[in-house]
């Protein structure tokens, strides 16, 4: 049997909130937290028009997108588990 290097990945599980393709590849997981990245960044720009102080929007930025990004990267990198 032979099987090609470049063989596409169709099938794809959401496991403990990150999206993993059959052949191990984070590429469905990484759009899908751009566009909810997006979403949020848009709902941040409509509280600093409404007038949040700096402080209380660091606080949103950190929460629902920081957070967000930083879930799945000891998944994608192991020996980085520290966020310094």
């Amino acid at each position: 049997m032979h099987f090609e290097a470049t063989t596409p990945c169709h099938a794809s599980a959401k496991l403990l909130g990150a999206i993993v393709h059959e052949c191990l590849r984070f590429d469905g997981h990484v759009r899908y937290i751009t566009a909810i990245c997006t979403q949020r960044m848009y709902l941040l720009k409509r509280l600093r028009d409404r007038r949040l102080p700096v402080n209380q929007l660091n606080i949103v930025y950190e929460s629902l997108i920081v957070n967000r990004i930083r879930y799945a990267i000891p998944v994608r990198r192991p020996g980085r588990l520290c966020y310094c």
